[in-house]
Parts: structure tokens; sequence; C-alpha cells
């Protein structure tokens, strides 16, 4: 009985944070109507934050003078950062 109320508990803390109006789900400014919608719309920005952050890693690497490995780890680490950073600046 206590582990099914924990359970329960549990479930309603990460649905009350999905659903952020009655309007719809949110993400960021804008409203969709359908959870799937929206967490298309987070995958989306995660996907062009790790694409940013590769690119940064990649440039910054180069202008300092780095060899072709160190420019990838740098551009590595960038994508990583940046996939992370903007994935999780908003619930669904």
């Amino acid at each position: 009985m206590k582990t099914t109320l924990i359970l329960m508990a549990a479930a309603g803390t990460l649905l009350s944070g999905c659903a952020t109006s009655g309007d719809g789900w949110r993400y960021g400014n804008e409203v969709y109507s359908t959870r799937a919608d929206c967490l298309a719309a987070k995958r989306d920005a995660k996907t062009k934050g790790a694409v940013v952050g590769a690119i940064g890693g990649a440039a910054t690497g180069a202008v300092l003078g780095g060899n072709v490995g160190e420019a990838a780890l740098a551009s590595g680490v960038g994508a990583a950062a940046g996939a992370i950073l903007s994935g999780r600046n908003r619930p669904c």
C-alpha cells in the first residue's frame, strides 16, 4: 500500500510538470495540442543545440590553433553540452 502511494505521488509529480496550462502542452512560448508534438519540439531544440555546440566547439578548437584531434574533441564536448542544456531548459 505504501509503495503504491509513493508511485502514485511520483507519477503525479511528473505529470503535473508536463501540462502547464489548460490550453495544451507548452514548450517555450508555443502551445501544442498533444504531448507528442511538444516532445517533438523539445527534440528539435535539443538537436539544434547539439549542432550549435559542435560548431562552436570546432571553431574554438580551430581558433586556438589545435590540431584536428583537439578540434574534434572540442566539437564533441560542445555538442554534448549544447544537447544537454537545450533539452533540459523546459519541461513539456
